[in-house]
């Protein structure tokens, strides 16, 4: 497979399509960029292309052709898989299904995983251990297990299916129901085909259905077919829980005979039953439909929710999402969806849940405060699970927010002393992956002090020793002349950093000023994480740095969702900020104990006053850091006094 982000990836794609040229103005506006960004894109495709003996022709008055005598192969390439994830997030939703989708049968191959996901063996690694501990984690766990480069799963086929689905569906996509993008999954179209197999059976039975409802139907669908063809058949679902005039079970029956017509197989009794309660699920409108239960609260119910969720997070954390209209809809649609599956599916479970805590805990903080105000206005608790399906939501928000405060005006020379050609090739790649977000310049000479100096360039990105350069007062990043992952990496963390800064509100002072001496406990005995809370939580009380209510508050916070964040570490906090000084307390226990669905032995109690809540990101930060980092964790569990953990500890 290509190794190419998933927008150059459309612009081959747009190509491959035209008999003739385009012009980078219809590029530029098809893919949501500037012509520049469109200019940097051809450059860096180009380089890959050489690989198939293809090439992009470039013209002033034409514009852009595809040009060579393999493309063929190039359409194989392009077209057998699915886009390179390029977000953490994307990249595990993508590895989580990938891995479901395999068996003992048909394993997964790791050399393969690495190659086709465009990451690094340590990056996969890491990622197949979030994925593991996931699945395990489960009411209804899945199983990964391996054989040398061989990967698979194994649980309940029920359960699979399910997880399947939830990964594939991504709710917070603009664009998630366009039922080409679910093609990659199947391949050979059948999801359009199946789409029109429960379209044609809503139609005999005059019965319609929300667009959303219909989706998740065709997709469920669509993993049903893919696991009957594999072997995989559901086996003792009873159907005495239906009749034959149900009207579930009709609509089950017209369906199985589209499919049985357009893919040539048989569902069996089981698959049928199966198929009947899961449309029980939806929201069937029509003559034959059966009455459903008392319509849930109009509209505006739902929008209250939602702008008081949203009033509240501007309240408490200074970060105002209130006019993203894009989330606003979204969580309107989610939330009249979340009534209905709780009234069927009260166990649901969130298959990414505890990626969400771990890689995004601030904006799984952030959802907290829906759940008070859906409890007063639809009388329902929300669960951990619920709750993450929000914090998607708000994460799709915020990022959105992120871009369109990225430092686009912040400028980046390149400064190589390579040859030309290569420091070309290298300043192309950079644009192409860092062109949208701030200004690539270059490249320059070690020796053109005067025209750097100009540009006021915010940092320097340079192949030669920081040493060369000393005499610039700007921040440098040293990398390779190739830009690998590691260098990427190092840009990146400048450049969220940029972001953060212009986004929350920072620190006044170093992390390291928030720990206290009389509250770091080494070796502390606990076998609960009440027994935890209740013992560090009296400390702080007796210093005066909190109220007598803090550790109940605490308890009510680890009844709604755990702080268990993995890599041994949980963060304990209060539902609501109820602190007198802000300060964070250790605790190293003289074992792991089971917190949540992990293992804790790291503590650290976060204790913030309300006016410093706007700081919670950059405390947070710290078990983000923390998390992937065994080695890292190990010697701070090993710090007997606050000196010498604080010697340990990073600089944030």
């Amino acid at each position: 497979m290509i190794g190419l982000p998933t927008r150059q990836k459309k612009i081959l794609k747009k190509l491959m399509s035209l008999d003739g040229w385009v012009k980078g103005k219809e590029l530029a506006e098809e893919m949501a960029v500037t012509p520049r960004t469109i200019r940097a894109d051809i450059a860096a495709i180009n380089v890959w292309l050489k690989t198939v003996g293809c090439y992009i022709e470039s013209s002033r008055q034409e514009g852009y052709r595809l040009r060579g005598e393999r493309q063929g192969e190039l359409e194989s390439l392009l077209w057998d898989g699915m886009d390179v994830p390029l977000t953490p997030q994307e990249r595990m939703r993508a590895l989580g299904i990938r891995l479901l989708q395999a068996d003992e049968e048909k394993p997964e191959d790791v050399d393969e995983l690495e190659e086709e996901m465009f990451v690094s063996r340590t990056t996969l690694e890491s990622g197949i251990f979030k994925i593991k501990a996931m699945l395990e984690s489960r009411t209804t766990p899945m199983y990964v297990k391996r054989n040398g480069r061989k990967i698979w799963t194994y649980g309940e086929e029920e359960t699979r299916r399910f997880l399947l689905k939830e990964l594939m569906v991504d709710r917070t996509d603009p664009d998630y129901l366009m039922i080409e993008n679910y093609d990659d999954y199947f391949g050979a179209d059948i999801p359009e085909k199946m789409m029109n197999c429960v379209l044609n059976a809503l139609a005999d039975n005059e019965i319609s259905m929300t667009a959303e409802d219909i989706l998740h139907l065709v997709i469920y669908l669509s993993i049903k077919l893919t696991r009957v063809h594999m072997g995989y058949e559901y086996k003792n679902k009873t159907k005495d829980i239906l009749t034959s005039e149900d009207i579930n079970w009709t609509l089950a029956e017209t369906i199985s005979g589209k499919v049985r017509e357009e893919f040539s197989t048989e569902l069996n009794e089981e698959e049928l039953v199966d198929l009947a309660v899961q449309l029980s699920l939806f929201r069937l409108i029509g003559s034959k439909a059966e009455v459903r239960p008392a319509p849930i609260p109009e509209q505006s119910h739902y929008e209250f929710v939602v702008n008081e969720l949203l009033n509240d997070i501007k309240n408490k954390f200074h970060l105002d999402l209130t006019d993203d209209q894009e989330l606003k809809a979204g969580l309107v649609t989610h939330i009249r969806y979340t009534l209905k599956r709780i009234r069927m599916e009260p166990e649901s479970t969130n298959p990414v849940l505890m990626l969400l805590k771990t890689e995004y805990p601030f904006v799984f903080d952030m959802s907290l405060f829906l759940y008070e105000r859906f409890y007063d206005v639809f009388g329902v608790r929300l669960n951990e699970n619920e709750l993450g399906y929000v914090a998607t939501y708000l994460g799709s928000a915020v990022e959105r927010m992120e871009r369109k405060k990225s430092p686009k005006d912040f400028t980046i020379a390149v400064v190589t002393g390579m040859n030309y050609g290569t420091s070309r090739l290298l300043t192309t790649r950079l644009k192409a992956i860092y062109g949208d977000i701030c200004n690539i310049e270059g490249p320059f000479s070690i020796y053109a002090v005067n025209e750097i100096e100009k540009l006021k360039p915010t940092f320097l990105i340079t192949t030669e020793s920081k040493q060369v350069l000393k005499n610039f007062q700007v921040p440098k990043i040293q990398i390779s002349p190739l830009l690998n992952e590691k260098d990427q990496r190092e840009i990146n963390k400048w450049l969220l950093q940029m972001r953060k800064e212009l986004m929350y509100d920072q620190l006044p002072r170093s992390i390291k000023d928030y720990f206290h001496r009389e509250l770091f406990f080494y070796n502390l005995k606990a076998e609960t994480p009440e027994k935890v809370i209740r013992t560090m939580s009296e400390h702080l009380i007796r210093l005066d740095f909190a109220g007598e209510d803090f550790a109940e508050k605490t308890l009510m916070r680890e009844q709604v969702a755990s702080t268990i964040f993995g890599n041994k570490i949980a963060m304990p906090h209060p539902i609501e900020a109820c602190a007198k000084r802000t300060v964070i307390s250790v605790g190293i226990l003289n074992q792991p104990i089971l917190w949540g669905s992990g293992q804790a032995q790291l503590i650290f109690m976060l204790a913030v006053k309300k006016e410093d809540m706007k700081y919670l990101n950059s405390f947070f930060d710290l078990t983000v850091r923390l998390v992937d980092d065994e080695g890292l964790v190990r010697k701070l569990l090993g710090s007997e006094n606050l000196a010498q953990f604080k010697d340990r500890l990073p600089i944030l």
